[in-house]
């Protein structure tokens, strides 16, 4: 009976001394995987950085793509910016080509007609045509022409301190009296966009824009794309 207590005493310890070990080891191994799992985390993390770091490095600089943008823009401006209201550029007429795109199947019924500085022409809503020929052409009105209306979608344009100008369709306007007087364009007007029928004009390299007798030349601002007044032709 004292052999049999002795070898149950026996298969309890070793079962123990077994199931101890086996606990100890699964624990080892749990931990080394636990390791070895954060190690790769950490490996995958530093792989992304390194990847996110190439491919920032591969993109331009936002600050150098800013004044690249804002020196094309200087540039543009740049030789806007050498002219003053008392030195705007004078081209002769007779070396811009014009091309006057006729209008055969105007009804002049629709239109009020008008006659200033020996020119017979026709108007409706700020938008004006002479007859050529057979046909009519656009026609921008002289200084000192007056209407008692500005035409709907008049721009309003500030320089200086001046009172305002107003734009519409290649003609620029100003209060006189109860009447809106047809002005020379201002040096420095800004407008967003040219009437059908402009011409581009080479001065120097450096293409301008002209209609109705007003040279601009096309700039970036802060609004986009859009046209300055800097000179007239002769």
């Amino acid at each position: 009976m004292k052999k049999i207590r002795i070898a149950l005493l026996g298969f309890t310890f070793v079962t123990l001394f077994v199931t101890n070990s086996f606990a100890q080891d699964r624990g080892v191994r749990g931990r080394d995987n636990r390791e070895t799992r954060a190690r790769s985390e950490r490996n995958e993390i530093a792989r992304n950085d390194n990847r996110f770091e190439k491919k920032s490095d591969n993109r331009p600089n936002f600050e150098e793509r800013s004044n690249k943008i804002g020196n094309d823009r200087h540039k543009s401006n740049n030789n806007f910016n050498n002219r003053s209201s008392t030195n705007p550029i004078y081209i002769n007429s007779n070396n811009v080509n014009r091309s006057n795109r006729p209008v055969t199947n105007l009804n002049t019924r629709n239109y009020k007609k008008y006659s200033h500085n020996n020119y017979n022409f026709y108007g409706n809503n700020g938008i004006y045509y002479r007859k050529s020929n057979n046909n009519y052409i656009r026609f921008s009105p002289s200084v000192g022409f007056r209407i008692n209306i500005l035409p709907s979608g008049y721009l309003t344009i500030n320089i200086g301190n001046r009172n305002p100008y107003y734009f519409y369709e290649g003609t620029y306007y100003r209060p006189v009296n109860n009447y809106y007087e047809v002005v020379q364009a201002p040096i420095g007007a800004i407008v967003y966009a040219l009437p059908a029928g402009y011409e581009r004009v080479n001065y120097g390299g450096e293409y301008l824009y002209e209609f109705g007798g007003t040279l601009y030349q096309r700039i970036n601002n802060r609004n986009g794309l859009a046209y300055q007044v800097v000179g007239y032709l002769d």
